[in-house]
């Protein structure tokens, strides 16, 4: 029986707290969860948060992860990893992938970068290598080819030059009294008799006058173009060059 000018109690609206013995009602504290009509509170689950005044728990949303109980927000994933939604735990970002982080998105790693399990950024690809789209390693530069810093391909190494080994950053210049005529090259060869290259990086290598030769082959210099006979007698006396 009501006595009279009382009024009903009104219902406990969703998010706050009623407690039988109170006279107003309260904020549903943050962790916790408070659903309409209820006089009694119950926290928030790993996988979900609760912000204060919350009368139900909302799902952990991608990007972040909800590890534990009592959450009053999600926790954004560090720059590296990434998760889908309703995570307990954040996930490395895969190689070939790269995760700034505070999200699910993992892009691919771009051209003339490399991207390593667990990369936040796509890094450089270093010099002496090349990296494809999505590389995960850097990948050396092959013998007749060089790659500088930051190369999505390997560079065909060009005439007038070697590239011997795997992995260089730049082109080996030809020394004098030599040549490269093709691109491609692992190594560079002497001027032939008769010819002479003055400096490094050439090509080709230039004829001596007509009816003048060279004592050797890998002359430096037009000096060492002189008459069949005296070529000769170079030979002879062993200072071919």
């Amino acid at each position: 029986h009501r006595p009279a000018g009382a009024t009903a109690p009104a219902p406990c609206g969703g998010g706050y707290l009623c407690p039988a013995t109170a006279c107003a009602r309260t904020p549903c504290p943050c962790g916790y969860k408070c659903p309409a009509g209820d006089a009694v509170v119950s926290h928030c689950v790993a996988r979900f948060y609760c912000p204060a005044g919350a009368a139900n728990q909302t799902v952990c949303p991608s990007g972040s992860f909800c590890p534990s109980d009592h959450l009053c927000a999600p926790v954004p994933c560090p720059p590296g990893t990434r998760s889908a939604v309703a995570q307990a735990a954040c996930v490395p970002c895969d190689p070939g992938r790269y995760c700034p982080g505070n999200t699910s998105d993992a892009p691919i790693c771009p051209p003339a970068a490399v991207c390593p399990a667990g990369a936040s950024a796509p890094a450089p690809c270093p010099a002496g290598s090349f990296c494809y789209i999505g590389s995960r390693a850097a990948r050396p530069c092959t013998a007749g080819f060089y790659c500088p810093a930051a190369a999505s391909v390997q560079v065909l190494c060009p005439p007038g030059s070697a590239c011997p080994v795997v992995g260089l950053k730049a082109p080996q210049p030809c020394p004098a009294g030599s040549r490269s005529p093709a691109a491609g090259a692992t190594a560079c060869v002497p001027c032939p008799s008769g010819s002479y290259a003055d400096h490094e990086g050439q090509a080709a290598c230039a004829s001596c006058p007509p009816g003048q030769t060279t004592a050797a082959a890998g002359a430096t210099s037009a000096a060492e173009c002189v008459a069949p006979a005296a070529a000769q007698e170079r030979r002879d006396l062993g200072g071919g060059g």
